[in-house]
């Protein structure tokens, strides 16, 4: 299987600075956090991310990051982004 049939799903939740601007920092019990959503291609090169509040799950940014997801045969993602 070649890399450019393969694409990954995943996020990372980073802590805020308390001088970061308002957008997309959620208030998760250790502190202000910003969750990353990535979707990267079978080389590990990020194609697509989009920014949430860090107690936002990721079942709930995955529809729209989907939707900038590259073309492949086999798409691999953790159960955070499984709905069944």
């Amino acid at each position: 299987m070649r890399p450019a049939d393969v694409a990954m799903i995943d996020s990372s939740a980073v802590k805020a600075q308390r001088a970061s601007a308002a957008q997309a920092i959620g208030r998760p019990r250790r502190g202000r956090a910003t969750k990353i959503h990535a979707i990267a291609d079978g080389r590990g090169r990020p194609r697509a991310f989009l920014l949430s509040p860090g107690r936002i799950a990721d079942i709930t940014v995955a529809p729209d990051l989907l939707r900038m997801a590259p073309r492949c045969r086999v798409f691999l993602g953790d159960q955070g982004c499984h709905a069944d």
